[in-house]
């Protein structure tokens, strides 16, 4: 069995209060460390919080950088376990026209730049072999998150036209599912493991709640069982996001 997770740590705001990042670090890491997913996507990794989450998952390989020309800013790092999994590829690139330069984006985007990460692993114990993919959708612009998510689609069925893998895609896309770029994943063959799923977005529990966050494959959803990492203690929570997993059991 292969535990996978998506999971948007939420970046480290003052206006937070008592949810800012450094006041929830030590129980959300703690949290994760419990868990121990075999292989997670998280989002908004900032440089700050970096050196601090790999110091708490020693036992993880990261893999990604940072949004910005400079490749630092915050990130869609892949984080797997070093003695389970061998590298057999990987990729970052950015959400816009021209996905090669880094820091670009989409005419009607947000000012963030956006990208998505990918890596082509072989799981030792089972020498199954899969594609993990991860990314984080603008935020504002209805037509970027259309566009990023038909992108990263699109570079999905090109490495499986190179093998013919399994894939999974993770991240927060910042829809809903009644909202216009859902159909895409049916049109495109791949199924929503999160379908039915209670809101994944809390806002620390004060805020909206909706569904965004997802796990998607081609693979039946039979071979998995769906969790959802949901804590509060006395209003202070893992993130505004709760972590969502998938344990792929065939």
């Amino acid at each position: 069995m292969i535990q996978l997770a998506t999971f948007n740590l939420r970046c480290p705001n003052t206006g937070d209060g008592p949810n800012y990042w450094h006041y929830r670090a030590p129980r959300t890491l703690a949290k994760i460390r419990e868990e121990s997913p075999d292989v997670i996507g998280f989002q908004e990794v900032r440089d700050e919080t970096i050196t601090q989450i790999k110091h708490a998952m020693p036992e993880y390989t990261f893999i990604g950088y940072g949004r910005d020309a400079t490749f630092f800013g915050e990130s869609t790092r892949i984080a797997f376990k070093t003695d389970l999994f061998q590298l057999h590829g990987m990729d970052q690139f950015w959400l816009s026209d021209t996905p090669r330069i880094p820091a670009t984006r989409f005419e009607n985007q947000s000012s963030c730049n956006r990208i998505c990460n990918w890596v082509k692993l072989m799981h030792l114990p089972t020498q199954k072999r899969f594609i993990f993919m991860n990314t984080h959708l603008d935020h504002i612009g209805d037509e970027a998150k259309m566009k990023g998510l038909q992108l990263v689609l699109d570079v999905a069925k090109k490495l499986q036209e190179e093998e013919n893998l399994p894939i999974f895609i993770v991240g927060d896309f910042n829809f809903t599912p009644e909202d216009a770029p859902y159909p895409l994943i049916a049109e495109n063959e791949l199924n929503d493991l999160t379908e039915g799923m209670a809101p994944t977005y809390h806002g620390f529990g004060k805020d909206r709640t909706e569904k965004i966050d997802y796990i998607l494959t081609d693979l039946p959803k039979e071979q998995f069982t769906m969790g959802r990492w949901h804590e509060n203690n006395n209003g202070v929570f893992l993130s505004d996001h709760d972590g969502i997993t998938a344990l792929w059991k065939d």
